[in-house]
């Protein structure tokens, strides 16, 4: 089984330089390797890897606009993860991935996993008002606003939040 990841990981390689050296004017031959590329992107993400191979497995899916995978890949990292801060940098990147996407549910979900998390409150406020903005930027006020309340908690008498969860409140009508 070690042999067979490691020669996935080496085909993958070749794989990129070739997409690498092709020039940018074929780009026929470029999305062919591309599309090979992504096809190998999956195939290496169904192995186990050691941490920084699969942060950079989860990278180059981003790279490739593969964000679903970049996604399962974060949220993967983030459960096996012994450090509570570390496992929220790896929700908050993979809700990164989902804003890029326009994803603004999946977005703010992860955000709050983030938060739930997460061993500093200031971080855990961070996100959750990233989790709200994520909402706010898909135009969806109401469910920003929704989620904010269902989910303010402990921050219910932080006067930043309140002032920020009040002008929300008034952009959305309420």
């Amino acid at each position: 089984p070690e042999i067979h990841r490691d020669a996935l990981w080496a085909l993958w390689e070749l794989t990129y330089a070739e997409f690498q050296q092709t020039p940018q004017k074929d780009s026929a031959r470029r999305d062919a390797i591309r599309q090979t590329l992504r096809s190998q992107l999956y195939a290496l993400a169904r192995e186990t890897w050691p941490l920084a191979r699969q942060r950079r497995l989860a990278a180059l899916a981003a790279q490739f606009n593969e964000p679903a995978l970049s996604i399962e890949i974060n949220k993967t990292l983030a459960s096996e993860q012994n450090d509570p801060n570390e496992a929220a940098v790896f929700y908050e990147r993979a809700a990164r991935d989902a804003l890029a996407v326009s994803d603004y549910a999946t977005c703010a979900a992860l955000y709050l996993t983030a938060r739930k998390v997460t061993a500093d409150p200031q971080q855990a406020k961070l996100y959750f008002l990233a989790a709200v903005r994520a909402l706010q930027s898909g135009n969806q006020p109401l469910a920003a606003l929704e989620m904010a309340e269902r989910e303010l908690g402990v921050l219910k008498n932080d006067p930043e939040v309140l002032l920020f969860l009040t002008e929300l409140a008034r952009a959305a009508g309420k």
